[in-house]
């Protein structure tokens, strides 16, 4: 429940397509705050209260009338909210045994989580560098991960990419690099359409291996949600294995010349890399002479490497979201940083509602075709 004053406040910023933390500013207080006004029935300081009321929004004796909060903006939230009527979930697949589909995520909630949460406000933490400019990001990986596809060599491989490019980063701009992998989980695909039709037949469109398959055949294209417990595994072992990179002596800076891929020899790029590699070595050596080593700064021979994906099957992301037992909050424990893509990130969309929730680091996808005051909503809700 919320109050009257909560509702005439938001219709008010609604009607001119004011963001929370705009109609916050004219008060010197946050959006967080409106946010409470509109939702949880807060109430605001004597000032605030008489300022609005001079402004004709709202009332004061308003403060003390009891409303329902609209549709949707409950500030209520569960890990299975996203599935009220309130909320359209788009990009989602239709399973044809629901059964199946209760089997294969209740089984997924008895799963270990694949990150923690820990780790992912360790990731917030970085990014809050980032956004200070203090850091640098990089984030990289595949389009969408495939079961067929899976090797330890192309994991390492992609994670090889990722410490060559940041190694460069942080030399020429002395900022550390923080390090996210498009890896562990990018499966699903979004689609533009539900069926796709080849010599005159149609089929459901391929939406990620952890979804249903890529062979244009009936059988291949039902989704089946065993294909999750699949996604599960493969992403546990990547994880497994990028800690291990990341923490077992390959990241060590003492390597960068053995990072070097074969096809760099080919490329018109490899004598520039090398060149950063000999001065990297030479600053090493440097510093060997004067004791820093990896031995005394253990950051010469570790580093954090964090994953993300787009959360976009939520019967999955559901399933793998758990409370912390330290804070109380919620995370989504399948990867450390999540996204919301293009096709999904709209005002009342189920996607909005579940990422609203966790306590990861979100992304959100801002295409061509969103409009400023759309993005400042979102964000209000995100946040």
């Amino acid at each position: 429940m919320t109050t009257l004053a909560g509702t005439k406040i938001r219709r008010f910023r609604e009607e001119r397509a004011l963001s929370r933390a705009a109609f916050g500013a004219w008060y010197d207080t946050p959006g967080s705050t409106v946010q409470g006004w509109e939702e949880d029935g807060k109430r605001a300081n004597a000032q605030v209260v008489n300022q609005i009321a001079a402004n004709g929004i709202a009332h004061h004796a308003d403060w003390y009338v009891s409303a329902p909060s609209p549709a949707g903006s409950s500030a209520k939230w569960t890990p299975d909210s996203w599935t009220l009527p309130a909320f359209e979930a788009r990009q989602l697949p239709t399973y044809p045994d629901a059964a199946a589909l209760d089997a294969a995520t209740t089984q997924l909630t008895s799963y270990p989580p694949l990150v923690f949460a820990g780790e992912a406000r360790d990731l917030t933490a970085e990014l809050g560098k980032v956004a200070r400019g203090e850091a640098f990001l990089l984030q990289g990986g595949d389009c969408a991960e495939s079961f067929a596809e899976f090797h330890p060599n192309n994991i390492r491989d992609t994670f090889r990419v990722l410490l060559q490019m940041a190694v460069v980063l942080t030399f020429a701009s002395k900022l550390p690099t923080v390090k996210v992998g498009r890896m562990a989980g990018q499966f699903a695909k979004p689609r533009s359409a539900d069926t796709e039709t080849i010599n005159g037949v149609e089929l459901p469109s391929y939406r990620g291996d952890n979804i249903n398959g890529m062979d244009f055949t009936p059988e291949a294209r039902i989704p089946d949600p065993q294909r999750m417990l699949q996604g599960y595994s493969q992403s546990a072992a990547t994880l497994n294995l990028l800690r291990a990179f990341a923490t077992g002596g390959y990241a060590n800076l003492h390597q960068v010349h053995k990072w070097t891929h074969d096809f760099m020899g080919r490329s018109p790029w490899a004598a520039k890399f090398a060149d950063v590699a000999d001065r990297i070595g030479e600053a090493l050596d440097f510093m060997e002479a004067c004791g820093i080593n990896a031995d005394s700064v253990p950051q010469l021979k570790a580093t954090q490497f964090f994953t993300s994906h787009e959360a976009l099957l939520l019967p999955y992301e559901q399933a793998m979201t758990r409370q912390d037992s330290l804070t109380g909050d919620w995370y989504d424990t399948s990867a450390h940083m999540l996204w919301i893509g293009d096709r999904t990130r709209f005002e009342g969309s189920a996607h909005v509602e579940f990422l609203r929730g966790i306590g990861n680091p979100i992304g959100l996808k801002c295409g061509p075709t969103l409009e400023p005051d759309e993005l400042l909503r979102l964000l209000d809700t995100l946040n």
